[in-house]
């Protein structure tokens, strides 16, 4: 089974994201991790504590993407191209890449 943890880039997230990495990594999950998907929580840069904190998340998986803040998304909008960072079409292209999907993925 292939899989891409998605995480907030707040404490809890950051958090949770490490949780699940130790325990893909302890536990001998049948799983191949390609990556960790880091979702801005807040339109603002990151505080120290948590860009130290993401840094020794990210050291634990073989890829990150970091998606920014966006605020459509945030009040309910569906995501598509229309409303999506640029970074979310190199996270699809890798993803399709590394993990060929049976039909159409994506937006």
């Amino acid at each position: 089974m292939v899989v891409v943890l998605v995480a907030r880039t707040d404490a809890r997230g950051l958090r949770a994201a490490q949780s699940a990495m130790r325990d893909w990594q302890t536990r001998g999950l049948n799983l191949r991790l390609l990556g960790l998907v880091l979702m801005a929580d807040a339109p603002t840069r990151l505080p120290r504590a948590l860009r130290d904190l993401q840094r020794v998340v990210s050291g634990g998986v073989p890829r990150v993407w970091s998606l920014p803040w966006v605020e459509s998304w945030r009040v309910g909008e569906v995501p598509s191209r229309a409303n999506s960072p640029t970074e979310s079409e190199r996270l699809l292209a890798d993803l399709r890449s590394a993990a060929p999907l049976g039909g159409e993925a994506g937006m």
